[in-house]
């Protein structure tokens, strides 16, 4: 069942596995990605010794404010994450080859998913949600991660 608001939702990002998870919940929403410099944000933030779910919280905001200022009367829902393993920030892996190396990183580490999501609403925050689960990585072999990423295939890296 699609659940129709009194407002406008939209979401202020392209994320595929974002946009899947509106849906399931049943919301209907458009999408317009927030056009926000990610890596001039993330540098900025890591020199001034921002942590990950400082920096998750800033994106968050900066994308659902941006896209609020242009549809001020829609909740304007902007989210991300950062994954952070001994101080090290995992941004995104754009190639199988990095997923391999991501997880070759972490295997037998705890790391920590700062997740951050914003909603705005005439160019303001309004409503916010911060959660940063610790996961723990068993420690396995390199012949494991090259059959399970053989099995799996290409993933989606969106």
């Amino acid at each position: 069942m699609v659940q129709e608001t009194r407002q406008p939702v939209i979401l202020a990002s392209s994320s595929l596995s974002r946009a899947k998870v509106l849906r399931s919940a049943g919301l209907k929403f458009d999408i317009i990605p927030a056009k926000v410099d990610e890596d001039g944000v993330k540098t900025t933030l890591r020199a001034e010794g921002a942590s990950a779910a400082q920096c998750a919280e800033t994106l968050a905001e900066l994308k659902a404010v941006k896209v609020s200022q242009s549809h001020p009367r829609a909740l304007i829902v902007g989210a991300d994450q950062m994954l952070e393993c001994n101080g090290r920030w995992f941004d995104k892996p754009t190639s199988m080859e990095g997923v391999k190396t991501h997880l070759l990183s972490l295997r037998g580490q705890t790391h920590t998913l700062a997740t951050s999501v914003v909603v705005a609403l005439n160019g303001s925050r309004i409503w916010h949600h911060n959660a940063g689960p610790s996961l723990s990585m068993r420690n396995f072999t390199t012949n494991f991660l090259d059959e399970y990423i053989s099995e799996v295939g290409e993933v989606e890296l969106s």
